[in-house]
Formats: C-alpha cells, structure tokens, sequence
C-alpha cells in the first residue's frame, strides 16, 4: 500500500513537471511570436516612414549649367545647406557649392565673368588645356573657408581611381583645400584640363568621377543611392536637344547656356509637381513659409 502511493506521488510529479515544462514552452514560444511580430511591424515603419531628402548631381560637363538651374529652383524651396548630397565630375561642383549654401544667382554672374575675362567665346577650342587652373581658383573665391566642415560627411564626391577603374565616393575630407583637390579630381577629363591625363589626389591618380557612366549608360551605384535619392541627369530631361554623346564637353553661346540653366530649374519644378519629392521627410530642410504641394 505505502508503497503504491509513492509511486503514485511520483507519478503526479512527473505530471507537474511536464505541465510546467509545457507550460514554459509556450510562453517561450509566445515571447518568440511577439517579438516577431514587433520585429516586423518595426522593419515595416521603417519602410513607410519618410526617408530625409538626398540629391544626387551626375555627371554633366556643359550642363553644369542646367544643374545650376535645377539648384537655383531648390534653393528657393530648401535649405541645401542640410541636405545630403553626391556628385561627380560637374555634378560634384554643383553639389559643393549648393552644399556649401552660395547663392546659384552668384555662381551664374561670377561663371560669365570669368567666361568673358578668359575671352572663351573668342577661341576655336575655348580653354582646353587650362581650365583647370581657371576652376580650381574659381572654387577657391566661391567656397567659404569652413566649405570642409560643412561638407564632411555629407557630400559625397565620386571619383575614378586608375589603373583599377575603380569609382569612389570621398565624404571626408580634411581642409578646404583637400575639398577641393578631391573636387578637381572628380571633373578630371582626361587632357581637356590641364593637359594631363591623371589628377593626382591623396597619394592616388584620378580621372572624371563619371566617366564610367559615360560608356555604361548607367550612373554608378554611389550616384544612385539605393534609390534614395532625386538624381539630377541631365540625359533624363527629353527638353534638352543633344548633339550627340559629346555634345556635354562642346562649347556653348552664353544665350544658349541661359536656355540651358532654365531648363534646370523647369525640370526640378516638374519633378516637385509629379511628386517626386513627396517620398521624403521635408520639413527639417524646407524653408519657412513654403507650403507643402
């Protein structure tokens, strides 16, 4: 008899311990569910929420001058000064300088100006051979002497490292010198600057930041962004009448670079009223008193 009513105590212990053990499994299992679940709600908020604007400057030669029509546009609107950007070749002159906040109206009076004291329009080949020298000072006049800090680690310049065709995006930069040396690097044409076929920059040799772009067709992933970003392209504007693929290295009449920079700022305007802009947070970079769409 005593010893039948051990066994049978056993055997409710035993019973316990599995419903315990049962019981522990399920809140394990719980706890698992729910952290699942939260961990798939929040991946799903972040995909919803709002993503900060980022622009992103291609590669654009001559139509530097319609990227400074489309930031003539944006600087009316946000505060650029704030707002991530990347760039290559011209497209990383545009994107300093609107990172750096110079007034776009400036950058047009002073560009003409130094086009008419070099007497561009009075030679065959306008200045192939010296205009990197020309742009390298012009920067060095444009860019406010903290243009570094104001840049690192929100401007990204991309560049060409040969012989490994490699392309770069440099974001930190040093001083307002190293700035711009990377900045020369990336609108590197081979020979058209200064008649070389490099430019030297931190140890390594460089050319334009885009020129793979030129023969791909694609902008590069750096310019790209993961999507992330309003690419400004000059080839995407089908009001634009190219004159071939070289035609973005070809010499322009002022007129003609005027029409240019006001189809850069048509283009930013339409890409606001198609809703282009709509997928980012706004707000941290729109000027005050402007209303959302």
């Amino acid at each position: 008899m005593l010893r039948h009513e051990q066994q049978h105590q056993k055997q409710r212990q035993q019973h316990e311990r599995e419903q315990l053990t049962q019981q522990h499994e399920q809140r394990l299992l719980q706890q698992l569910e729910q952290l699942q679940h939260q961990q798939a709600a929040d991946a799903a908020a972040a995909v919803a929420a709002p993503k900060p604007l980022r622009l992103s400057w291609a590669g654009s030669g001559v139509y530097f001058w319609w990227q400074l029509g489309a930031m003539q546009h944006l600087a009316q609107r946000y505060d650029l000064t704030r707002v991530p950007m990347v760039g290559a070749s011209g497209g990383a002159l545009c994107a300093v300088l609107a990172r750096c906040g110079v007034d776009p109206q400036l950058i047009s009076e002073s560009a003409y100006k130094l086009a008419v004291e070099h007497k561009i329009w009075d030679k065959p080949m306008g200045l192939a051979g010296s205009w990197g020298g020309i742009i390298e000072q012009w920067l060095h006049d444009m860019l406010p002497a903290d243009a570094a800090e104001r840049c690192r680690g929100e401007l990204g310049v991309v560049v060409t490292e040969v012989p490994a065709w490699r392309q770069l995006a440099i974001t930190d930069f040093r001083d307002k010198e190293d700035l711009i040396n990377c900045v020369m690097a990336s609108a590197h044409v081979p020979m058209l600057l200064d008649k070389q076929l490099t430019r030297g920059c931190r140890g390594a040799q460089y050319v334009d930041g885009s020129f793979p772009d030129f023969f791909t067709g694609e902008n590069c992933d750096h310019l790209q962004c993961g999507g992330d970003a309003i690419v400004f392209d000059y080839f995407e504007d089908s009001r634009i009448i190219r004159q071939g693929r070289m035609d973005m290295l070809s010499l322009k009449r002022y007129s003609e670079l005027k029409r240019i920079v006001l189809l850069g700022a048509r283009y930013a305007a339409r890409l606001e009223a198609e809703g282009a802009f709509d997928r980012f947070h706004l707000e941290p970079v729109r000027k005050a008193g402007l209303k959302c769409r």
